[in-house]
């Protein structure tokens, strides 16, 4: 979970929080300084940065594909990751009992959310960016088997 930091306007006191990157609050955003009571303004974090260039599951919000103009809700967003863990984990155990059976001439290898996956060819600008296995293997967290 990246770490975000909140800066004083009065004192200078730098407060760190960590948000998932769906609750994260836009820069500039006003916070209570627990320090001396003053308004605490969101700066930009490197451990943030760091993440954002490390994690290939994260597009950035410019790339992201939304059905609603408006976007969706911090809430709507981490129901929806949550699903789509809890049907990874489904297919995951699913090709686990498979593989302790019989063999098939075909396997499910990863399980790619369609926001991930347009994302990440509208971030990229590689319409074959997914048909490419090194790309696929970055994506540990949609990897099956």
């Amino acid at each position: 979970m990246p770490t975000y930091e909140f800066e004083c306007d009065e004192c200078g006191y730098v407060q760190e929080i960590s948000y998932s990157f769906a609750e994260a609050p836009p820069l500039g955003t006003p916070r209570g300084c627990p320090s001396c009571k003053g308004t605490a303004r969101r700066t930009m974090s490197t451990s943030f940065e760091t993440i954002i260039s490390d994690d290939p599951d994260n597009v950035p919000p410019q790339y992201r594909v939304s059905k609603s103009p408006f976007g969706m809700t911090p809430a709507a967003a981490r129901r929806r990751e949550e699903a789509y863990a809890a049907d990874i984990a489904t297919k995951r155990k699913k090709a686990k009992e498979a593989r302790s059976g019989r063999k098939s001439g075909m396997q499910l290898t990863h399980s790619i959310p369609p926001e991930l996956y347009h994302g990440k060819i509208k971030q990229t600008g590689d319409r074959d960016y997914w048909k490419d296995a090194s790309n696929r293997n970055k994506h540990k967290g949609c990897k099956i088997q």
